[in-house]
């Protein structure tokens, strides 16, 4: 099925089923830029993180926001900073979880404008804020 069909489908659905394209197309844009995902949808109970990544010696904490349109703001500018503190102790807990010492870190946006016709727009903010918070 074309990627144009699938998104035209996705604007009758809820907002879960397009934030999970988003992300699809995150994890794929990034293993295209040489990625390899580490972790999806990271759970603990201090926060989330859609996407956690490596590169060479970087670990990369990604979160993915996608819209339809720029009408009510750009993607990235949904990442408040409440949810940079979320994400900040997720990363600080899936660090000292799985013994990365020997690697440098960072915080990541990709933002991804998907319009109901047309390719998907995708911009991707390295170290779009700290994590240490």
């Amino acid at each position: 099925m074309a990627l144009t069909k699938i998104i035209q489908r996705l604007f009758t659905r809820s907002n879960k089923a397009f934030g999970d394209v988003g992300e699809g197309i995150a994890e794929k844009f990034l293993e295209a830029a040489g990625y390899t995902i580490l972790a999806t949808n990271f759970t603990c109970k201090q926060g989330e993180i859609d996407i956690i990544a490596r590169n060479d010696q970087l670990i990369n904490f990604i979160e993915v926001k996608t819209r339809s349109s720029t009408d009510f703001g750009l993607p990235e500018e949904a990442v408040t900073p409440s949810k940079q503190r979320r994400i900040s102790r997720a990363a600080k807990y899936f660090l000292h979880k799985h013994s990365y010492q020997n690697y440098s870190f960072r915080a990541d946006i990709i933002a991804i404008i998907l319009p109901k016709s047309g390719t998907p727009e995708i911009k991707h903010i390295r170290n779009a804020f700290s994590l240490d918070q």
